[in-house]
């Protein structure tokens, strides 16, 4: 393994599925001396529905790291074990360290001040969906800006998910580096198969119209 090899530090609840974990598969085949930690919440009911953490084949119980978390009714009041997870800033010291939460979420400024405290060197960047500008009524939309504030101010990266998340970023103060990029993707050749072209044809042979797929969720 290369001396100068990059320690990745993941936070995020989604890869608490392991089909989400296999862009980190696909940067390690890319990069072998790439060491990563993937920490996320263990098991939570978020949306009613129970996700109970997963570990993707190519990964490690090392890698994809149990951790324990607190307050989980909702991604963004959710954080995690701060001992544990000061230890393993300690113990991994990581280059870089990836937030795929809010900047003002309680897990995201945890992460941030326990970074600054106990792993200075690392650099920090965030990834966001947030593409509205939402002001919750007092005080918490003080609370927002706050956190957003501090938390922006310490990172020197943000991955968007669309371009109107960053074109919301000078008004939440971030004049810093930024791109647009999707948050998992997925390998297009899993879902080439000639079932669906089967498919196709079975629903044009007996519907009038255009027929239009759909992948996402659907929530209350």
């Amino acid at each position: 393994m290369s001396c100068h090899a990059m320690k990745l530090l993941i936070v995020g609840h989604s890869y608490a599925i392991a089909g989400a974990q296999d862009k980190f598969v696909t940067m390690k085949q890319l990069d072998s001396s790439l060491q990563i930690r993937l920490l996320t919440w263990r098991k939570s009911n978020y949306l009613s529905m129970d996700w109970e953490r997963e570990i993707h084949p190519a990964l490690t119980k090392e890698e994809v790291v149990s951790i324990r978390d607190m307050f989980s009714k909702s991604h963004m009041t959710y954080i995690l074990d701060p001992v544990f997870l000061t230890r393993l800033l300690r113990q991994f010291s990581p280059n870089h360290i990836h937030i795929e939460e809010d900047p003002h979420s309680l897990v995201g400024v945890e992460t941030v001040v326990l970074a600054r405290l106990f792993c200075r060197e690392a650099t920090i960047s965030f990834f966001i969906w947030d593409n509205l500008w939402r002001r919750p009524s007092f005080p918490l939309n003080m609370l927002k800006k706050a956190f957003t504030k501090f938390s922006l101010s310490h990172c020197s990266l943000v991955v968007c998910g669309n371009a109107e998340a960053g074109k919301l970023l000078p008004r939440k103060g971030y004049q810093g580096r930024q791109l647009t990029l999707p948050q998992v993707g997925f390998n297009d050749e899993e879902y080439v198969t000639a079932a669906r072209f089967e498919l196709r044809e079975q629903f044009i042979a007996s519907h009038e119209g255009v027929l239009i797929g759909f992948l996402g969720r659907l929530v209350p």
